[in-house]
């Protein structure tokens, strides 16, 4: 469940608690960690329960309280060093961003563990993939741009439920549906957001409700100017690449 239904509910039978993308948690509608931490650890239990927590702090997509606590309270903790869902050619750029927000982040996090962390990564395979980077497109320009790289996709082999559209967010995602769409369907491609269903659909949504997922090719359309864009921007794009397994596509808008 979400974390505001989360704080919403009660949980009498619950033992195990797994939070997953906590890094993009808030806590301006309550203290969602001592709730969780309270139910596994409650005296009525026979024996406490586990209350894993999986993040990543190069991901942090916001600049407001997470509701964790600081880093040092992580015990036991579990790092992912290899890198396996991600191209090599997007596995180097996703390493560049994240070793510039350690060297230059504005945000809370544990930039010497980081630093650790980075030193030991490794990508574990050798498919190269592909990276591309385009900037200063209008709006315009990028349904251009997507429609005749998706019908080029297609016609290569992929098929429709390979490919994702992420925006910044849900505004951006609105903006954009209709006019890609529309560009979409003369190649007889239909976009879906999340809850429409995944099946055999183009993904068209916004980078933090996609979070978690992947697909192979992945458009990720990054605005000139948005909220904090200067504190998370070098995070927004990790976001928006991590979720691409061979082709990532980078598009700046004017």
């Amino acid at each position: 469940m979400t974390r505001v239904a989360f704080l919403k509910a009660s949980f009498n039978d619950v033992k195990h608690i797994i939070i997953d993308e906590a890094q993009n948690f808030q806590d301006g509608e309550g203290d969602w960690y001592n709730k969780a931490l309270n139910i596994t650890s409650s005296p009525n239990l026979p024996e406490p329960g586990f209350f894993w927590i999986f993040l990543d702090y190069l991901q942090t997509s916001h600049c407001f309280s997470t509701g964790l606590p600081e880093a040092t309270w992580h015990d036991p903790v579990e790092s992912l060093t290899k890198v396996v869902r991600n191209a090599n050619s997007i596995y180097s750029y996703l390493r560049e961003e994240m070793e510039m927000i350690v060297k230059h982040s504005t945000l809370s996090i544990p930039s010497r563990r980081l630093e650790g962390l980075l030193r030991r990564a490794m990508c574990a395979h050798a498919v190269q993939g592909c990276t591309e980077i385009v900037s200063k497109l209008d709006r315009n320009g990028i349904v251009k741009y997507v429609a005749e790289h998706c019908r080029t996709y297609l016609t290569k082999g992929y098929s429709k439920k390979d490919i994702a559209v992420l925006c910044y967010s849900d505004e951006e995602v609105k903006a954009y549906s209709g006019i890609l769409a529309s560009e979409m369907m003369k190649s007889n491609i239909s976009l879906r957001k999340l809850e429409g269903g995944l099946e055999e659909h183009t993904i068209l949504d916004s980078i933090r409700r996609f979070s978690g997922l992947e697909r192979s090719i992945v458009f990720g359309i990054i605005p000139q100017s948005f909220p904090f864009r200067k504190h998370i921007l070098r995070n927004i794009l990790v976001c928006v690449a991590s979720r691409a397994n061979l082709n990532l596509h980078l598009l700046f808008d004017s």
